[in-house]
C-alpha cells in the first residue's frame, strides 16, 4: 500500500485548481467519517472543488440525509462505532440505488472482498488530488451503470 505523508490542510487544497463556474450545478456529496480532523478536511476538499457536502459523524444520521437528499456521491468511512461503512452502504444503496460510493480507511481493506466494484477505496491519509479521482471515478461509473440498466 502507497503511503502518503500528512499534510497540511492548505497544502491539500492547494493541489487542485478551482475552475468550475459558480453558476453551473454542484454536485451533492455526503461525507461519513467519526474522525472529526478527517471529517473536515474530506469536507474542505470536496466544497473547495465545488461539491454541496453534506457531513456527518455518524452512520446512522447520514442514512437519515440519504433519505431526503439525492446525493450524487458519498465517501465514507469504512470503520467506525456503531455501524460500519459497509453497513451504511448497503442500506444506501437500498434508498439510493444510484450512490456512488467511495469507502476510505486508515486500516485494512480486507473486508471489501465482498463489495460491489462500483466502489471504490482510498487509503488514509490521502491526498486531495486522490480524493478527488475517486469521487469522480465512482460518479462516471455509477452513471455508466444506470445508463446500461445496472
Amino acid at each position: 500500500m502507497k503511503e502518503l505523508p500528512c499534510l497540511p490542510l492548505e497544502v491539500l487544497l492547494a493541489e487542485i485548481p478551482s475552475d468550475t463556474p459558480e453558476s453551473a450545478a454542484k454536485p451533492q456529496a455526503l461525507v461519513v467519517d467519526d474522525d472529526p480532523v478527517f471529517l473536515a478536511t474530506t469536507t474542505e476538499i470536496l466544497e473547495v472543488n465545488h461539491y454541496e457536502v453534506v457531513a456527518s459523524s455518524d452512520a446512522r444520521r447520514a442514512l437519515s440525509h440519504l433519505e431526503e437528499t439525492a446525493f450524487d456521491c458519498m465517501v465514507t468511512d469504512l470503520y467506525m462505532p456503531h455501524e460500519s461503512g459497509l453497513w451504511l452502504v448497503e442500506h444506501a444503496l437500498a434508498v439510493r440505488p444510484d450512490l456512488a460510493v467511495v469507502l476510505m480507511s486508515g486500516g485494512s481493506k480486507r473486508d471489501l472482498d465482498r463489495s460491489s466494484p462500483d466502489w471504490l477505496f482510498v487509503a488514509k491519509p490521502f491526498s486531495s488530488t486522490e480524493l478527488l479521482e475517486a469521487v469522480a471515478s465512482a460518479m462516471a461509473t455509477r452513471r455508466a451503470g444506470v445508463a446500461a440498466g445496472r
